[in-house]
């Protein structure tokens, strides 16, 4: 799965997982990322289903619930 890790200032802050909507991808809310907390990690992923040509994870939370 493609995806982003910037590592953060302070470790000892919880990561935010950041997950695109579909159209989207693993940069788009990155911005966001630092607006939250800039001095924590931020994992931002990749939606790994390809619906009408644009990766999101409609699929994958299927599964989960």
């Amino acid at each position: 799965m493609k995806h982003i890790f910037n590592k953060g200032k302070v470790p000892t802050k919880p990561t935010l997982l950041l997950l695109h909507g579909t159209g989207g991808n693993e940069l788009d809310l990155l911005p966001l990322a630092g607006m939250i907390d800039d001095e924590a990690s931020v994992l931002s992923v990749r939606g790994n289903v390809l619906e009408t040509e644009c990766q999101d994870f409609s699929k994958d939370w299927q599964k989960v619930f």
